[in-house]
């Protein structure tokens, strides 16, 4: 285990799981108490996960509990964009210890798509930007 990584129990409103996270997940899932959340994280990779406690059996289970998910990239709200929804399942009976949900505004999806184009498409695409922003603003035409 590297030193940025410690094994900590993330709560989920069905059970638990013990896995390693790095401080930023840890971060994350602290909400301001002692224990920490697993919703906040979002999804964790199956092999950081060492176990999971299921409240419906009221049993530990050595490894990951079942991890299913998409990626909708679906518009929830205005300006809000639905990247990944999923849920923990346990391994044994099927119920849920946590939902999945990860969300981003469409502002920073847009930031992280530019990442990736080379300079001449960023400037283009600003180009364009500006180009439709005076079409519906009269005061920047002039």
């Amino acid at each position: 285990m590297s030193s940025d990584l410690r094994l900590k129990k993330l709560r989920g409103s069905g059970g638990f799981i013990m896995a390693t996270v790095t401080d930023d997940q840890q971060r994350k899932g602290n909400l301001g108490g002692p224990d920490l959340f697993l919703a906040p994280v979002g999804r964790l990779d199956s092999e950081k996960i060492f176990k999971h406690y299921c409240n419906t059996c009221e049993k530990e289970y050595e490894g990951s509990p079942k991890i299913e998910y998409e990626n909708p990239n679906e518009i929830v709200a205005e300006n809000l964009v639905l990247l990944e929804k999923g849920q923990y399942i346990c391994t044994t009976c099927g119920s849920v210890l946590q939902n999945i949900e990860t969300l981003a505004s469409q502002m920073k999806q847009h930031q992280l798509e530019l990442q990736y184009l080379s300079p001449a498409q960023v400037f283009q695409h600003h180009n364009l930007l500006r180009v439709l922003s005076c079409k519906k603003s009269p005061k920047l035409r002039e």
